[in-house]
């Protein structure tokens, strides 16, 4: 969802701890949704707990890379170009333990091989998270002289990305369906 570029602005300018809680209220939403459609309270708790916690290690682990402050908390210029390699290892960290966790969450209650689960369900959505923060990065770039022009730039780049994810989930789910009732009908 396009929550994952909110998440990265709220950690650049705010620090881990804004992430974390950008996370979590975005993980109570959508629990409260999955609450709604009666899935069992163990996987409630999880995505409450897991997804904070991995964006708190892959924030702390981006400002240990960048050597830099929030961005709210410094007088300092940060360019973007600086931010570029810690920003990169801030998404694949935050990127590889979210999927990670839930792969291995969903491998031992499915009792599949976690690699499998991984490379068809995750690999892909990892263009969700680099376009995420690209646009973070974007929005958080210009916060000295914050110009509210910028945003009628940033916010069609939104757009597109949850088109995009979206028209991508339909067609997975779509391929789902489709190999579902194949392997009903050769049984």
């Amino acid at each position: 969802s396009v929550s994952e570029t909110l998440v990265f602005t709220s950690v650049l300018l705010f620090g881990p701890s804004a992430g974390t809680i950008t996370v979590a209220l975005d993980a109570l939403i959508i629990s409260f949704w999955a609450y709604k459609k009666n899935d069992p309270f163990y996987k409630i708790v999880f995505n409450v707990s897991a997804l904070p916690m991995t964006i708190w290690v892959a924030a702390q682990l981006f400002f240990l890379t960048a050597g830099i402050q929030p961005l709210t908390a410094t007088d300092a210029d940060v360019s973007i170009r600086t931010l570029i390699l810690p920003l990169i290892v801030f998404t694949l960290a935050y990127f590889a333990l979210n999927s990670w966790i839930i792969t291995f969450a969903i491998a031992l209650e499915k009792r599949l091989p976690p690699v499998k689960i991984w490379r068809d369900n995750f690999l892909w959505l990892s263009l969700n998270y680099f376009g995420g923060a690209s646009v973070a990065v974007l929005l958080v770039s210009y916060t000295k002289d914050l110009d509210f022009t910028h945003l009628f730039v940033i916010i069609p780049l939104l757009v597109v990305l949850y088109f995009t994810f979206s028209t991508s989930m339909g067609r997975v789910e779509d391929a789902n369906r489709h190999l579902t009732q194949l392997n009903s009908l050769y049984i």
